[in-house]
This record gives C-alpha cells, structure tokens and sequence, in this order.
C-alpha cells in the first residue's frame, strides 16, 4: 500500500509539474495577448485621428465647394446680364448703320438733284 501511495504521490508531483508548466504557458500566452491588446488599441486610436482628420477636410472641401458653386453661379448671372447687355447693343449698333445708311442715301439724293 506504501508503494501504491508512493506511485500516487509521484504521479501527483508530475501532474503538478505538468500544471505548473500549463500556468507558465498560459501566462505567456496572455502577456502576448495583451501586447496585442495594446497594439490594437493603439492603432484604433490612430485611426480614429485619422478618421477625425478627414472629416474636418472633407468638410472644408465641402464648404470650399459650395463657395465655388455660388461663385459660378454669380459669373453665369453676370454673364447673363452681359450677354442681354451686348444683344442689345448689337441690335442698337445695326438700327443706327441702317438709320445712317438710310440718311447717306437721302443726303446723296439731294446732293444729286442740286
């Protein structure tokens, strides 16, 4: 029986060696999770800054295009309002050839009957 208690008692000690190993093991393993942890974290953290930096930017090209927009949108009434501008001008400039021609011709008229 002493030597069954014996057995016993070696098979205990190898069991907690064997245990003893798991423990060691498994803290390593965790102290590499937890760098992993760590890194993680750490590149969440640049990546919400880097998220943050480009919604600021892209909110100002936003707002950047909208000023540009209004600012086309004013050329295009000013060009507009230039356009009707010279239309006008261009139909002023025509009736006041015609008048003209029409009066040189009349005064050549006169000029010939005298």
């Amino acid at each position: 029986i002493r030597i069954k208690h014996q057995e016993e008692l070696t098979e205990l000690h190898k069991k907690r060696g064997e245990l003893a190993q798991s423990v060691i093991d498994l803290n390593n393993q965790m102290q590499q999770k937890d760098k992993e942890i760590q890194a993680n974290e750490a590149k969440i953290a640049e990546y919400s800054q880097t998220i943050a930096d480009l919604k600021e930017e892209c909110q100002e090209l936003y707002s950047k295009l909208q000023d540009l927009e209004q600012a086309n949108q004013t050329l295009k009434d000013e060009y507009d309002a230039l356009q009707i501008t010279f239309n006008a001008l261009e139909e002023k400039l025509r009736k006041t050839t015609e008048d003209n021609q029409d009066l040189v011709s009349r005064w050549m008229a006169e000029k010939a009957q005298e």
